[in-house]
């Protein structure tokens, strides 16, 4: 657009061009075997005839069954994307800006649908889930040079929106932790991220606070015959199903369930961003790469698994139970210590391990120093070029995150030192 006449007088405008596309790409990838579009055939299960249990040789005959039905219109999933945006260099070509806005939507889902028993076969695939991913990406840069001083500062930052628009017949299913339990509710109109469990509102403190809470609700959710002071309760936040609303209810009511569970986390962040940084004065040169991601928690599993408080004996704990609840000191954050968690509200995922993994990291940063040409020349020019630096990896982590990495705290980045020397001869 910066070639059009119109913008023959707009002088701070090097170059601007605007783009879109459309495309469409199918994905082979999903993990559904091969010849999925047919029904398959599988020998278990057995026929009886005659007299008797049907559990002796000759009462009974092996047999072969459908293990579900033919769908052959299955097939890929397809992703459509529809971008546009525009990139521009301005004042001198010392500004340099992109920004790209994008809607990609993932259609066709291979999803099984669970059939009534009486169909007799198991659940088929069918092209029926439907994802939608919005986002917007900005990349602004700016180099410019003052005397013997030159720098560089180039950031960017991308906005996310992942949203589940379609399901069939919108019936929410799950996807298991790593411990067996319902980590994450795959459910429309949410996140595929999102974590899915109670919200913890306080601990008892006393028997009278037990007796009045459970005078006005049904609590079903802990065994109320082991439930002392110092155990943790629950918010009540819905109700069951009715005629309106399927799958739970959004109006609390008397009843304390498994339909009280809502979402407490999302794991996608909702935005990530960078930084680089370079300067460099009569020899001396530096880089910075920063790098963070904000808007997303997760459970942390090594906090579940070390701070419960409710396993046998023998069993370690972190130094962050010496503050758990006791008579002498009435926590209202850290539940009792009770072997085998009786009244079982340890166990129950909750907001307890929900942790912010929102960072700002230091990725690489390097100081060098090249030596002068007049210092080099007195060497007969056996050196041409000689720099000595210092740098690091992953030196600076700004987090809430409890645990070693919030990324990855099985493989943690290393932190590391570097110097070195680049001779050229």
């Amino acid at each position: 657009i910066s070639s059009e006449t119109f913008l023959d007088g707009v002088t701070f405008i090097n170059d601007l061009k605007l783009r879109g596309g459309y495309g469409e790409a199918g994905n082979d990838e999903a993990a559904v075997g091969n010849f999925a579009f047919l029904s398959t055939v599988g020998s278990s299960g057995s026929y009886r005839f005659g007299s008797g249990n049907g559990n002796t040789l000759g009462n009974y005959s092996q047999v072969s069954v459908v293990n579900d039905f033919p769908n052959f219109s299955l097939s890929w999933e397809t992703g459509q994307t529809i971008y546009a945006g525009f990139d521009a260099t301005l004042f001198n070509n010392k500004m340099s800006l992109t920004t790209e806005v994008y809607r990609r939507t993932t259609k066709g889902i291979l999803q099984r649908v669970n059939l009534a028993p009486s169909v007799g076969t198991g659940n088929p695939l069918f092209n029926l889930g439907e994802l939608q991913n919005d986002g917007i990406d900005i990349d602004l840069g700016w180099n410019d040079k003052i005397g013997e001083f030159e720098f560089g500062i180039n950031g960017n930052i991308s906005f996310l929106r992942n949203q589940i628009t379609k399901l069939f017949q919108d019936q929410p299913f799950y996807v298991e932790d790593p411990f067996g339990g319902p980590t994450r509710r795959i459910e429309v109109g949410r996140s595929i991220g999102h974590i899915w469990g109670y919200v913890v509102e306080g601990i008892y403190q006393s028997q009278q606070e037990i007796d009045d809470r459970n005078a006005v609700l049904n609590d079903q959710t802990i065994n109320l015959a082991f439930v002392q002071p110092g155990d943790m309760y629950f918010k009540n936040v819905g109700g069951n199903p009715d005629s309106v609303n399927l799958f739970y209810s959004p109006v609390p009511d008397t009843l304390l369930n498994t339909f009280d569970q809502t979402e407490i986390g999302n794991t996608l962040p909702s935005f990530i961003y960078g930084l680089n940084l370079t300067a460099g004065w009569k020899g001396i040169d530096v880089q910075l790469s920063f790098y963070g991601e904000g808007g997303a928690e997760k459970i942390n599993n090594y906090r579940r698994n070390l701070e419960s408080l409710g396993g046998g004996g023998g069993q370690n704990m972190i130094n962050t139970t010496l503050n758990r609840w006791t008579p002498e000191n009435p926590s209202t954050t850290m539940p009792r210590a009770v072997s085998g968690d009786p009244a079982g509200n340890h166990r129950q995922q909750s907001t307890r391990w929900v942790e912010s993994t929102d960072y700002f990291r230091l990725n690489n940063w390097q100081v060098g120093y090249t030596l002068p040409t007049s210092l080099l020349s007195s060497m007969n020019n056996v050196v041409s070029n000689a720099r000595v630096f210092v740098g690091g990896q992953n030196n600076f982590l700004l987090t809430q995150w409890s645990g070693l990495d919030p990324v990855n705290d099985d493989r943690p980045l290393p932190r590391t030192f570097l110097l070195g020397l680049n001779v050229k001869f």
